[in-house]
């Protein structure tokens, strides 16, 4: 995934968190792995997140080595 698919990802992730929150606070019906679930896959974007920047990065440091 691109990053920018990643990052619209991540915050699609964090509202449905969001929600589910609110919705356990006020109301009560909703359980403690459902949350868990959405911030372990909201990490898993994360990390993946980070890992795509790294190897940007090293590509970048690369491509000028190469042109040079």
């Amino acid at each position: 995934m691109a990053n920018q698919e990643l990052k619209a990802k991540i915050i699609e992730l964090e509202n449905k968190l969001a929600a589910l929150k609110y919705s356990k606070e006020e109301f009560g019906d909703v359980q403690d792995s459902e949350i868990q679930t959405v911030i372990n896959e909201i990490k898993k974007y994360k990390r993946q997140l980070k890992l795509n920047n790294i190897f940007n990065y090293i590509n970048r440091i690369l491509n000028r080595k190469i042109t040079k």
